[in-house]
């Protein structure tokens, strides 16, 4: 009589090869940043002629090679599972980076109204992620934005500021930056008017009568300040003005040309400013003793001399002409009193006689 056994015998599939179909969404890294698997995924070849795919990541799927601080080139990364390794591999590609922007501003942050900023000094500083630092990157104009050369007073500028990669396949990414400073525009003078004092002549000692005389200083945006003259702005050769001269002409007169000088915002306007000082006349008298009894029909005292006290100097003996002397006659008899009259520059002092 025959006689029957069974056995029990497990059949395992095995894994043939695997093969990645899918690349990783995510194939460009910054420096330093984690590696990120997701929209990557492996086909399994099973002996049985079967297949399988799996989505990364995956606990059971091993990817190896990727360094986060190797850049400049692609990465190939290994995908192995169930001891099968991928012939082809997983490609990213990692890139330096600009973490950080420090920004210089430009050495003159006081424009004058109606001018571009001059941006000499301005700079950039690049602080890379590597550790490297990259300095003085010119700031231009084509960076800047905010500025508005007609509107007076503080301003914020903003400097936009782009760093471009290049990866090792040609394509290029970029990071922006922007960084703020703040200017103030000034309104400087542009022109400068001065017109002299009315008043031209002085008597000995007088103090400068600044009357009628103007400073008109126009801006950068047409507007038109006064500026009070001082006699701090008037001088003579350079020096203070003297109202006092130690001498005069033989018209008792001096002639002076003064310079009357303003400077503001670098901008320095002078004029002339023509006087004429005179040693005036403070007093006449009669000089000696002037004869005082006469005939009838007597001639007039021809030795009659008057003395003129000016303001500086030694009295002058000035010689009494016809013309000088009024309500002087001896034609008839009895008291009366002549009036001696001097002018002199337009001053005229009378004394009896």
């Amino acid at each position: 009589e025959g006689k029957t056994a069974e056995q029990t015998v497990i059949v395992n599939d095995t894994i043939d090869t695997i093969e990645v179909v899918n690349q990783p969404t995510k194939k460009v890294y910054k420096y330093g940043e984690s590696l990120n698997l997701a929209g990557a995924s492996i086909r399994v070849h099973l002996g049985s002629g079967g297949t399988s795919n799996i989505n990364l990541p995956d606990g059971g799927v091993t990817v190896t090679n990727f360094n986060n601080k190797q850049v400049g080139s692609k990465q190939h990364l290994n995908v192995s599972f169930g001891g099968k390794t991928a012939a082809n591999t997983i490609e990213v590609e990692a890139y330096n980076y600009v973490k950080t922007i420090d920004l210089t501003p430009p050495t003159n942050r006081k424009p004058i109204y109606n001018t571009q900023l001059d941006l000499t000094g301005a700079s950039i500083t690049e602080n890379w992620a590597n550790g490297n630092i990259a300095m003085n990157k010119a700031v231009t104009a084509s960076m800047i934005s905010g500025y508005n050369k007609t509107k007076l007073g503080s301003q914020t500028v903003t400097v936009n500021y782009t760093v471009t990669y290049t990866l090792s396949d040609g394509n290029t990414l970029s990071d922006n930056f922007t960084k703020t400073f703040t200017v103030n525009v000034q309104n400087t003078a542009k022109a400068i008017e001065i017109t002299p004092p009315t008043k031209t002549t002085y008597h000995h000692g007088e103090t400068l009568n600044l009357a009628g005389g103007s400073i008109k200083v126009t801006n950068q945006d047409n507007t038109v300040a006064n500026v009070a003259m001082t006699t701090a702005m008037i001088t003579e050769n350079g020096a203070s003005v003297n109202m006092s001269p130690a001498t005069y002409d033989n018209t008792n007169k001096v002639v002076k040309t003064l310079k009357i000088a303003y400077e503001q915002d670098g901008i320095t306007k002078q004029v002339d400013y023509p006087i004429t000082i005179i040693n005036d006349v403070k007093s006449i008298s009669l000089q000696g003793t002037p004869k005082t009894n006469y005939n009838v029909n007597d001639p007039r005292d021809t030795n009659l001399e008057i003395l003129v006290s000016r303001a500086a100097g030694t009295p002058e003996v000035i010689k009494v002409t016809d013309a000088m002397i009024a309500n002087f006659s001896t034609t008839t008899e009895g008291a009366r009193t002549a009036v001696i009259t001097y002018t002199e520059n337009g001053i005229t002092k009378t004394v009896d006689y």
